[in-house]
């Protein structure tokens, strides 16, 4: 009998550890010959070949361990018990340095998918098939659905879901139905309970019930650089007529940038003043926009707080939404298609006063020498009344106007009220020549006589400016000046304006305010053509806003998004699909997701197989292997990593003193902060200095941070608000030291006044700073050094590969923090990063080539993206330059629309259709594995192509090895307008793989050790004419060195085992606890299989006083053997085990293996948890021991 297997060990000190015990039986005795008694080491039987596991096996996923052993491969375990046997060291080496405590564990959601008691939400799934998937059958016959067979079958659906709902309704009168889906997926969402479900599971249209899974959201300089700006402007596509869909928390779209008025007024009259506010559930004739053409609120404003409450109005108040679609389809400011109008009100005795266009507010409670920003209109004829603020009359200005697109207007209310009128100015905004500030004066003051305006002790640069006159612009070399208004032809200084700082590249306006005679004289500035954050990727593209995700909170509803997924496959909801959008944005996702038992990864599934792109954040949860989530794991998806800006720039803090850990730390500059303009050397101190305020989110007193910089620790409070009360303190900079393993990255603005530059350390290196504050730390800042972050990953961007099926996730990156636009700003921009900006980088990108060539189907244009993509992408930064990133971190590399546009070659899967050749995981237990894929490769040009085909590693250590061998063919042809294919090859020595060594516990979150295990690189092709139109598919293979363990005599006393592999195995036996049949597998988006339990053991070790407590105690390992193999530790599922120790019927401890931070997946490393179910305490000792 052959049997591999995959476990988990769960050690608990009364230790739960993930080995890999062969089988499960009574322990065996401690003999001088076994100082382990039970576990043995087998070697590796030595020659070539061994057998490799047959289909039906279990799979394999032992611990690698070394051991010399003088005899043959066979060795055995004779079944009898015996207790006192030591310690194994892999136990020790698995203890934790520190134990990690939780006092009150059951306050913590374990996790929905356990829940079996009280109402929840759940999606359940009919047996009749969707409008998506009969189209999509039928495509596969090579036939058409017409429009009214589509509205046929989505009344067959709704009959279906009418049966289904009576009966939930008959059984749950209090059951709450959120909606149904019957485009995307047949699927009824609804709130009901355990028992309930599992009546109506009994309905023979009932397929699935599954528990809704909820998700979190997880310019002008990136547009260029990835090479939109040429497209836009050299090739003359800009997205138009393209059909973009952002599910997100909705879209501003009263904001001047996504086409609206671009006033704070707008936007009020648009969402109201509160949450509460019925403007925003209702669009009140102010949606749709030209630009936001359609959308729906699927969530409200209260959820998750409160009920889901959909609406036919989405806007932002959140603002990730309105951040994404600016980045997508943005258009620029000044719009040389629309007009852009303000208002300066410089009547001295005047009242607060409201602006009227055309009737409707423009401008409200506008007071004297205020300066409003601009609105932005369409081009026209417009009425402009001025009347006192909150009333309609009296009107004390009327002007009508005609505004021009492209051209910008200044409206002013001058003279005093009696003789009130306005003055209306043409602008010119228009960039100054290079190093200087464009400059004009607008006289205001009505008693004041002409004036010259002056530099203190240098040349007059307005002359004889009369009241109600205008100084012409006039370019001043950029600086600081000490200026001065007197009467006109004299000396005599009527207003001093000291210290005016005048910004290259900027215009601005000077206003002379306010009466002479009453002392009030006075100056305003405004700065006219301030950063806009530039054009969106495809600013022709239409906008769908579809709201999924909260306003006050990160989640994004499980059950909006299959509504969402169905209303944009349908949007006007008369059940033909011909009117779906065209492509899909998604910055958000689940941390570890599976494509495959997750609802909304099918409904992106059916989505593309009616030709909607689906393109989706990676996530960033860090360089951590398998962390990449759903729905960017979905294989038809299109996953997004996030690189850094090109202008992007990492700062190091050097540590001075103590000698002990001086040297250059990496240290992530947040952009909201004030930047480093000069070195800061300084003594460092954390938090308050006294154990105190380590987090910073406590203000700290006045001046008691002077002179020092302050590390303060990531959590419980915004990053912003933290380094804002260090700034408030008196501290020079902050820094936020990490507390758990990944990269610094640039964090959010949540608030505040962050006007100190602020940083952020890993986990590591502030530990290590800590570990020396007794001796006194000083470090230095310098603004010069540190390392340009062009073509590098951003820490914070998640790796793949993607969960079970092991496939290359992300395939893509692009760079994030984008400057766009600003919730109910009207025309605010500021950063905004992470993968949620990369994603719709790539989403924009794509609407290009989709008006460029709107008959490629997705595949296609996934493909020429990825084909083209900047390979050379450094993981890391460092000194000496850095790692590559591996492609299971950056896919194909770095977004480059022109190429993509201009490349008269695509390649890709020829049989899944991704852009990317994945080779999965593969357990290799003989020294020959081969594994085959063949390449598309479509020729669009007219001409025929002979393409050089060669295959190259990612890595020199890893073609070094020779474990793994690609081969490809020399050349491919590939007629003119017309598809080549050709053969890679891969072939997998298992002896010369390194031995195995990632695991889910110490190592779970450890990039590298994912990297050292894997396999990657590029195929390359090249047109062996003249070298050009090179383009790339990446490839991975994931291999283990595998033992192949075979059993014999398993009925007798003695057991024979024997391992015909490559790799040595470890076997280990259990005392029996209990065992479970192998239940079937389910569907796609059924959310089975989960890992199935199979074998349960135990063992006990005592352990000295020291080890565990002070006292001697003993540990109890499980080993949990499942029928499937579970990738990491951390999901789909954990492990619980409840313990009654004193046999009264009680359960009185519950085992369990989570994460390291028990209530999410935060932290990456998986441990066992030891929860005191009368206490409510929870303590973890030990990693969980899975490989």
């Amino acid at each position: 009998m052959r049997r591999t297997i995959l476990n988990l060990l769960l050690v608990s000190a009364l230790v739960l550890s993930m080995v890999t015990p062969l089988f499960a039986q009574d322990q065996t005795p401690d003999t001088p010959d076994n100082p382990f008694p039970n576990r043995i080491y087998l070697p590796a039987v030595s020659g070539s070949g061994g057998a490799q596991a047959s289909d039906e096996d279990e799979d394999l996923s032992p611990p690698v361990t070394v051991v010399e052993v003088d005899a043959e491969s066979v060795g055995g375990v004779t079944a009898s018990a015996q207790p006192a046997r030591p310690l194994p060291a892999w136990i020790a080496a698995a203890k934790l340095n520190a134990s990690v405590e939780i006092p009150d564990f059951n306050q913590l959601k374990l996790s929905p998918a356990l829940a079996t008691e009280g109402a929840q939400d759940v999606i359940i799934r009919l047996s009749q098939p969707s409008v998506s998937e009969v189209i999509a059958a039928a495509a596969v016959r090579g036939a058409a659905v017409s429009s009214a067979e589509q509205v046929a079958q989505a009344l067959a659906v709704e009959q279906q879901q009418a049966g289904v709902l009576a009966e939930l309704q008959q059984l749950d009168p209090n059951a709450v139905v959120w909606g149904t889906t019957r485009v995307a997926l047949n699927a009824v969402l609804a709130n009901t309970t355990y028992d309930v479900l599992k009546e109506l599971a009994k309905n023979p249209a009932v397929v699935a019930v599954r528990p809704v899974k909820n998700y979190e959201r997880d310019l002008s300089e990136t547009v260029p650089y990835i090479g939109a700006g040429i497209v836009q402007n050299a090739f003359g596509f800009d997205g138009t007529g393209v059909k973009v869909a952002v599910l997100d928390s909705g879209v501003d779209y009263t904001h001047a940038k996504l086409g609206g008025a671009g006033t704070l007024e707008a936007y009020r009259a648009a969402y109201g003043v509160d949450p509460n506010d019925p403007a925003n559930k209702q669009r009140n004739g102010l949606f749709p926009t030209e630009k936001v053409v359609e959308g729906f609120d699927f969530v409200g404003e209260a959820w998750p707080n409160g009920p889901l409450a959909p609406d036919d109005d989405p806007i932002d108040f959140d603002g990730h939404g309105t951040h994404v679609a600016d980045i997508i389809a943005g258009l620029p400011l000044p719009d040389p298609s629309r007009a852009r109008v303000r208002v300066v009100h410089a009547s001295p005795d005047a009242p607060s006063v409201d602006v009227l266009v055309n009737d409707g507010l423009a401008f409200a409670d506008v007071a004297f020498q205020e300066i409003t920003g601009y609105a932005t209109l369409p081009p026209g004829d417009y009425n402009v009344k001025v009347v006192p603020a909150g009333a309609t009359t009296p009107v004390v200005i009327e002007a009508n106007l005609t505004l021009e697109a492209g051209k910008e207007y200044t409206v002013i209310a001058k003279d005093l009220l009696a003789s009130i009128g306005a003055l209306v100015l043409v602008d010119d905004n228009s960039a100054p020549a290079t190093g200087n500030a464009h400059v004009r004066f607008v006289h205001l003051s009505p008693d004041a006589p002409a004036v010259d305006v002056a530099v203190a002790g240098g040349p007059v640069l307005f002359a004889n400016v009369a009241f109600g006159e205008v100084g012409a612009y006039t370019p001043v070399p950029a600086g600081r000046y000490d200026l001065e208004v007197r009467l006109a032809g004299t000396t005599t200084v009527v207003l001093s304006l000291p210290d005016v700082r005048l910004a290259a590249g900027r215009v601005y306006t000077a206003y002379a305010f306010g009466l002479v005679g009453d002392g009030s004289l006075t100056a305003g500035f405004s700065v006219d053509n301030s950063d806009q954050g530039g054009v969106g990727v495809a600013p022709g593209a239409s906008l769908y806003a579809v709201k999924v995700c909260a306003s006050t909170s990160p989640a994004c509803s499980g059950v909006a998004l299959i509504q969402a997924m169905d209303y944009i496959l349908d949007p006007n909801g008369d059940s033909d699909t011909s009117d779906r959008v065209d492509i899909v944005n998604m910055s958000l996702g689940a941390l570890y997701g599976q494509s495959f038992d997750d609802d909304l990864s099918q409904a992106v599934e059916h989505a593309s197989a009616l030709g909607v792109l689906t393109v989706a954040s990676a996530g960033n949860s860090s360089d951590k292997p398998y962390v990449t989530g759903t729905p960017a794991a979905t294989p038809s998806a299109l996953s997004v990593a996030q690189t850094n800006v090109p202008s992007a720039f990492l700062p190091f803090l050097q540590v001075l003193q103590p000698a002990s850990i001086a040297g250059a730390y990496q240290a992530v500059f947040q952009p909201w902060s004030a930047p480093l303009t000069s070195v800061i050397e300084a003594p460092l101190q954390y938090g308050d200095g006294a154990g105190g305020n380590l987090l910073g989110c406590n203000s700290f007193p006045a001046g008691s941070l002077a002179g020092r910089v302050v590390l303060v620790d990531r959590g419980a409070c915004a990053f912003s608000i933290k380094i804002s009360n260090i700034a408030a303190g008196g501290g020079l900079a902050g820094i936020i030291g990490l507390v758990a393993p990944g990269e610094p990255f640039e964090g959010g603005f949540g608030g505040g006044n962050p006007d100190v530059p602020g940083f952020m350390i890993s986990q590591a290196d502030a530990n290590r700073i800590k570990s020396a504050l007794a001796a006194g730390v000083v470090v230095r800042l310098d603004p010069t050094f540190g390392i340009p972050l062009v073509r590098h990953m951003v820490g914070s961007s998640s790796r793949g590969p993607a969960m079970s099926d092991n496939i290359i996730k992300p395939e893509i990156g692009a760079p994030g923090a984008s400057v766009s636009a600003v919730v109910g700003t009207g025309t605010g921009v500021e950063p905004f990063g992470g993968t949620s900006g990369a994603a719709p980088m790539v989403s924009g990108a794509a609407a290009l080539l989709k008006q460029a060539y709107p008959h490629r189907t997705i595949h296609e244009l996934k493909a020429a993206l990825v084909s083209t993509a900047e390979t050379n992408i450094r993981n890391r930064p460092a000194l000496d330059g850095g790692p590559l990133a591996p492609i299971t971190r950056i896919g194909g590399g770095e977004v480059r629309v022109d190429r993509a546009l201009t490349s008269p070659l695509v390649a890709y899967d020829a049989e899944t259709g991704a852009p990317t050749l994945s080779f999965a995981f593969h357990e290799v237990s003989q020294t020959k594995l081969r594994l085959s894929k063949w390449v598309a490769v479509r020729n669009y040009s007219l001409k025929n192509m002979k393409l050089r085909v060669s295959a190259d590693f990612r890595f020199a250590d890893d073609a070094a090895n020779g474990a793994v061998t690609v081969r490809v063919p020399r050349t491919v042809d590939v007629r003119a307008n017309d598809w080549g294919y050709f053969e890679v090859r891969i072939e997998i020595d298992g002896a010369k793989l390194r031995n195995w060594n990632l695991n889910s516990g110490a190592l779970g979150a450890d990039g590298d050790a994912l990297t050292v295990m894997e396999y990657d690189g590029y195929i390359y092709m090249t047109d062996v004419t003249d070298g050009a139109n090179r383009i790339q598919i990446p490839w991975q293979v994931l291999p283990r060195k595998a033992a192949d363990v075979t059993l014999r005599n398993l009925k007798g006393a003695d057991v024979q085992v024997r391992n015909r592999g490559v790799a040595t195995a470890t076997v280990e036996s259990y005392s029996l606890i209990g065992a479970n049949y192998n239940l079937p597998e389910g569907g796609p988006g059924e959310q089975n299989p989960r890992p199935d339990f199979h074998y349960l053991g135990y063992a006990t070790y005592p352990v000295p006083a020291g080890f565990c407590s002070a006292n001697p105690s003993f540990i109890l390992a499980f080993a949990v053997n499942t029928w499937e193999r579970q990738t990491h530790a951390n999901a789909p599922l954990s492990v619980e085990i409840f313990l009654d120790t004193n046999r009264d019927g009680q359960d009185d401890y519950l085992v369990l293996n989570r994460d390291l931070t028990l209530n999410n997946l935060t932290d990456g490393r998986n441990v066992t948890w030891v929860a005191n179910l009368r206490t409510g305490a929870a303590n973890a000792f030990f990693f969980t021991d899975h490989y």
